[in-house]
């Protein structure tokens, strides 16, 4: 992975991308700008991607207040992608994530369709396991 050359578009400034892709940081959206994240994480070389994981943080002891995303649309070789094509266009894998895959558990992908792969191209929403619950804004 180039974890120097990876991106977040609307993420906090306080922690680079390279450090929270190297499990040392935590990734926030920008609270001003928007929930939304895009992420789009080079590779040095052509790998196949058989799985991933999400680490959500908790605040205080209480994983009501877990953050992490509801959903991710993930795009095998699309580096290009602005916020309103990955709104729209057709994901390589969409995947509705659970309050234990924000645990950094694997999450499959659909390994066929993740062979040959340049870059991925990640776009999420940041919300708290409150706004998962009572259904708040996406």
């Amino acid at each position: 992975m180039s974890a120097g050359h990876a991106t977040a578009s609307n993420a906090d400034s306080k922690t680079p991308i390279a450090g929270v892709l190297k499990n040392d940081g935590v990734l926030r959206s920008d609270a001003d700008v928007d929930p939304q994240l895009l992420l789009h994480i080079p590779f040095g070389e052509t790998v196949n991607i058989q799985s991933f994981s999400v680490k959500a943080t908790n605040a205080g002891d209480s994983k009501d207040n877990a953050s992490g995303p509801l959903r991710l649309k993930i795009f095998a070789n699309r580096p290009k992608l602005d916020f309103a094509e990955a709104e729209d266009a057709q994901a390589t894998q969409d995947i509705e994530l659970k309050p234990q895959d924000l645990e950094g558990r694997r999450i499959a992908t659909k390994f066929v369709k993740f062979q040959n792969v340049n870059s991925v191209t990640v776009r999420g929403s940041v919300m708290s396991m409150h706004e998962r619950v009572t259904g708040g804004s996406r």
